[in-house]
Formats: structure tokens, C-alpha cells, sequence
């Protein structure tokens, strides 16, 4: 190796080919140095080892009694076993320099180190051996196959545990989620990174191919990710969006939100769970729980305890009940895809003034029904009320159906039926099977000094918008010990008159009855009018027998004549009642 040296003040060295810098023994071609001061330079290129490493350059200079060397040009330095995980360190620059008293490394313009599988870039990185820290500066990129990266300012690095600082603001992306944040902290040998301020984190859904997944967004105080499980936690004002597919004939996604203190969530399997009280909103509605758990994948949570969920919109074009519903239970089980709702404990669904509680309610968001079982029990304002073993309520429409039996009672009535049928929309409801009805008091007004009324019928319609009941099926009205039937017997409140047709028969004991193809009652006034041909039948009052007088005598004075019997009272009409309300 042919060697030229330059000697300024002082005689040559023996080895003119290398020199000791620290730990380091460096070889070069050619240099110039200082033997009294020992400065040098390095101008043919260089490489250097020790026992932890290597680096090589085209050129060089520094001190040898400082130990300090400046690494010029194409450098390239490995690291062996130490740092960076104890994983192999590779680091090229345009410039490094190397301070062997103080255990300190700078290497700078266009800086990479490359680690296994994970690169860093920057405009400079400064290693301390003293204090195990790497510190990158200026543009630092990390990235880390299978697509994770970190965009930032600085990143101060501890190479002995892994532990990583972000001071500063911060963007980046994994296999399935891109992020940013106001700073961070982590651990680079356990692929964790928390993010902290403002997080705003995306999610693609992931998912196997061809599976349906829809990406979420993540804004917190803080987020936990860990890539080596695919995990990530929120924390702090935590609110969760999923954009799904827009309905048919909608112009808007069907975005779901939830806001809490603390999310969960992996994204390789998709599973997501918030410990803590979460609200949020779907498409359309709102909802709260004391906590929820589920799968995006599946597209299915349970909510749970203090649920409330309302739906403040139809979800049909003309929905006829399209005013708010809320659901109130202790566990809801929601199967998004297949819009299937489980509700369970307690349940109630409220609209308007109605409520209908039952401890298990199944919801189908596709035909719109809700079946409620297990003990139903309705209540409507100011004071009706039923109760019955299952009721099938459709949302949207306001159609429902008993098919068990119902009994019911409100201020002045009480009822029972074998089943039942209406729509709450409209106000409309019918009652069949063995109906029977009760008021107690009288017609029109409830006037509680009469009797009460008592109504028997196969089938008992209500309009209660109308404020008209239609009883039909052999209907009977009993009041006291009267009674009145006919094939139909319809109540109007409005006018409070009782119309019976198909033929109407009135009783009254002992022997009265009455009869006639029509008849209307105005339960106010107790007036009625029969129309066709009306056949009354009572006990006719006999007159007493009276001995015969004997003849006065011819020409006398003060004779009596006969007297007949005293005639009966006129016929009365058999008193009504008026059916329940």
C-alpha cells in the first residue's frame, strides 16, 4: 500500500497507515498530520472498526489527542449488536462526526439508519452513548414495513429499552390507519406509540378480501396504538365514526358516532370495546349506554345497562308514525348488517304519550316490527293502560297486534278481550274474542251516580280520534238489572247518543221488554226513539173486583154506578248503557 504523509512541526509516526482514535483504529491511503498537535486530515479515503462496529468514507479529519473525527462523503457506519433493539445498525450520511471522550455520534445530510426491517430518516441523528439516546432532527420519516410510518420534527430515541419521545407535531400511517397528533410516546422494540392531543386517527376497515368493512374515525385526547397486536386504545372525549352505506334513494352515508372516555379497538380482528358511559348517534337517531362492546366487521354490539336509544326519524318514505321513538333497556344487542335489534330487561318503548314495557322486545329495522314479550304492559295518557303476554308493534306505520289475551283499564273503564289488533297512529283499536267491557257510573259524562254499565260483544271497535265504539258479534249492554242487545251497538261521544241497529231488544225485570228494528239513546238526556215497528210488552195491573150494589129502590136518590179497573201505567222503555271507553 503506497502511503503519502505530510509532517508539519514534528517527526513522522511509525505507522503511518492507520491511527487510533478512541476505540477506533482508522486506515487510510493518505493524510496529512500534526505530530505535535495531533491534528490530521484524511484525504483518500478511510475505513475504521472497533469492537462494536465499522464506517468507511472519502474522506476525513479531526484530533487524535481529542479523539474527535469528522467522517466526509459517502459514510457508512454499522453498529453491531448494540442499540436500536441490540438489532444490527446500518447509517450513511453525508457527514458524521464521531467524539470518542464524551461517547458521541452525529451524523448529518441526508441521514438514514436502517434497522431490520425499520428505516429512519432524517437531517441529523446524534447518538450518546453515555446517555443511550438517539436524537433525529429536521424531516424525520420512519417507516417500517407493513406500511407503518411517523412524519416529524424530532424524535428522541433511548437505544437500550426501545422507549421513543415525539415532542412535537406528528403525522403517520399503519397497515390499515393513518393518523396525526399534537405529540407522542412509545416503544420502538415493542411497536407501541401512544398518541397524545387532538388525535385524529382513520382506519380502513380492514377486513379479509371480499369482506364488506367500513373504515372508522378516531378522535380522542389520546390513542394507544400497538402494531404487534393490532390494537389501538382511545382515551379522553373519545368519539368514534363509521361511515356507512347511504340508504336507497338517500343522499347521505349512514354515519354512526360514539363519544366516551375510553375505546378499545383491533384492527385486524375488528373487536371494539368502550368499559366507560358511551353516547353517540346513527342514522336515525341517538343513543346511550353504560358501556358498549361489538365487532365493525360483524357490524354487531351489545349495549349496555341505562340504554337509550331514539329514533328521531322514519325510516320509511311515508311513515304514518314517523313522530320520535325512544328505547329504554338494560342490554341491547344490535346486529347492524342484518338490522336486527334484542333488547333486553326492562324494556319500554315510548312514543308520544304511549309506552309499551315488556322484559324482552326484538326489533326487525327491515319490516319495521317490534315484538315485545314476556309480560307486555301499554300505557297511554292520561290513565289507559293494558296489559298481555306479547304485543307486535310495527314503528313506522303504528299497526299492531295482540294475539294473546289483553286486559286493560283506564279512570272510568276496565276491559278484557282474547286478543287485539289497531293502529296507536291512528287512535284506532279493536278488541275480539269474549270482549267485556266496564264503566263505572253512567253514560256520556261518567256520572257516578249510576249504576255501572257493563258491555259484552265479540268484537268492540274504538276510534278514539273520532271518539266513536262500534260493539258487534251478539253485543249486550247491561245496566242494573236492564239490558240491551242488537247486532250492532255503536256509541258516538261526541253527541252522546247510543245507535243500535239489526234489531234492538231491551229488558227490564219483571216482565218489560222492547223491541224494535232501530233505536238511538242520548245517554244524557235518557230520551229515545225507536223507528220501525216497535212491540212493547209489560205486566198489565188488574183492577180489584168490587161487589155489585144492590138496586136502590125505585124512585130513591144517591145510587152508584159500576166503576171499572184502574188502567196500567204506560209501557216505559228499558234504560241503556253506553259501551267502556
Amino acid at each position: 500500500m503506497l502511503l503519502a504523509l505530510t509532517v508539519v512541526a514534528a517527526p513522522a509516526v511509525a505507522d503511518i497507515g492507520s491511527v487510533r482514535i478512541g476505540r477506533f483504529t482508522v486506515e487510510f491511503s493518505s493524510a496529512n498530520l500534526n505530530l505535535k498537535s495531533g491534528d490530521f486530515t484524511i484525504t483518500g479515503g478511510l475505513k475504521g472498526h472497533s469492537s462494536d462496529g465499522d464506517f468507511s468514507a472519502d474522506r476525513a479529519f479531526g484530533n487524535r489527542e481529542r479523539k474527535q473525527i469528522t467522517l466526509v462523503g459517502h459514510v457508512v457506519a454499522h453498529r453491531h449488536g448494540a442499540g436500536f433493539g441490540s438489532q444490527p445498525v446500518v447509517l450513511t450520511s453525508d457527514t458524521a462526526e464521531i467524539d470518542e471522550n464524551l461517547r458521541r455520534y452525529s451524523a448529518s445530510g441526508n441521514v438514514l439508519a436502517v434497522e431490520g426491517a425499520r428505516s429512519m430518516s432524517a437531517a441529523r441523528i446524534t447518538m450518546d452513548d453515555a446517555s443511550h439516546l438517539v436524537t433525529l432532527s429536521g424531516g424525520v420519516h420512519v417507516s417500517q414495513p407493513p406500511g407503518n410510518t411517523v412524519d416529524t420534527d424530532t424524535i428522541v430515541y433511548h437505544d437500550d429499552t426501545g422507549d421513543i419521545i415525539i415532542p412535537g407535531p406528528l403525522r403517520g400511517s399503519s397497515s390499515d390507519a393513518d393518523f396525526r397528533a399534537d405529540r407522542a410516546l412509545g416503544n420502538l422494540s415493542r411497536d407501541e406509540l401512544t398518541l397524545i392531543g387532538n388525535v385524529v386517527a382513520h382506519t380502513s376497515g380492514g377486513g379479509k378480501p371480499g369482506e364488506e368493512t367500513q373504515p372508522l374515525t378516531v378522535q380522542a385526547d389520546q390513542v394507544r396504538m400497538e402494531s404487534a397486536v393490532k390494537r389501538f386504545s382511545a382515551i379522553g372525549h373519545v368519539r368514534v365514526t363509521q361511515e356507512g352505506k347511504p340508504a336507497p334513494g338517500a343522499t347521505t352515508t349512514g354515519a354512526r358516532t360514539l363519544e366516551t372516555e375510553n375505546v378499545t379497538y383491533n384492527t385486524d380482528s375488528g373487536d371494539i370495546k368502550a368499559p366507560g358511559e358511551v353516547r353517540g348517534e346513527v342514522d336515525q337517531g341517538a343513543f346511550r349506554a353504560d358501556s358498549v362492546s361489538g365487532n365493525t366487521r360483524t357490524q354487531e354490539f351489545d349495549l349496555v345497562g341505562h340504554v337509550k336509544v331514539t329514533r328521531t326519524r322514519a325510516t320509511a318514505k311515508k311513515a304514518s308514525a314517523s313522530k320520535p321513538v325512544t328505547l329504554t333497556a338494560d342490554r341491547l344487542h344490535v346486529a347492524q348488517r342484518k338490522k336486527l335489534y334484542l333488547a333486553t330487561g326492562n324494556v319500554k318503548l315510548i312514543q308520544t304519550d304511549r309506552t309499551i314495557g315488556a322484559p324482552r322486545m326484538t326489533l326487525n329495522d327491515v319490516s319495521h316490527v317490534a315484538t315485545l314479550t314476556g309480560g307486555v304492559h301499554a300505557a297511554q295518557a292520561p290513565d289507559r293502560v293494558a296489559d298481555t303476554s306479547q304485543v307486535s308493534y310495527h314503528t313506522d306505520s303504528g299497526d299492531f297486534v295482540v294475539p294473546t289475551e289483553i286486559t286493560g283499564h283506564s279512570k272510568t273503564d276496565t276491559f278484557r278481550a282474547d286478543r287485539a289488533f289497531g293502529n296507536a297512529a291512528k287512535n284506532v283499536y279493536t278488541l275480539e274474542g269474549h270482549v267485556k267491557l266496564q264503566r263505572s257510573g253512567g253514560f256520556g259524562q261518567a256520572d257516578s251516580s249510576r249504576q255501572a254499565t257493563a258491555l259484552e260483544c265479540e268484537r268492540f271497535r274504538i276510534d278514539a280520534a273520532a271518539k266513536i265504539y262500534t260493539a258487534t258479534g251478539s253485543p249486550k249492554l247491561t245496566q242494573g238489572q236492564r239490558t240491551l242487545s242488537g247486532q250492532i251497538i255503536t256509541l258516538d261521544d261526541n253527541t252522546h247518543l247510543v245507535h243500535v241497529t239489526g234489531g234492538a231488544h231491551a229488558e227490564q225485570p219483571p216482565n218489560r221488554k222492547f223491541d224494535a228494528p232501530e233505536l238511538v239513546y242520548d245517554t244524557q238526556t235518557d230520551n229515545f226513539k225507536a223507528v220501525g215497528g216497535v212491540t212493547v210488552t209489560f205486566p198489565v195491573q188488574r183492577a180489584t173486583p168490587t161487589p155489585t150494589p144492590t138496586p136502590a129502590p125505585k124512585g130513591k136518590k144517591g145510587a152508584t154506578p159500576a166503576s171499572s179497573a184502574t188502567p196500567a201505567p204506560s209501557p216505559t222503555a228499558a234504560a241503556t248503557s253506553s259501551p267502556s271507553r
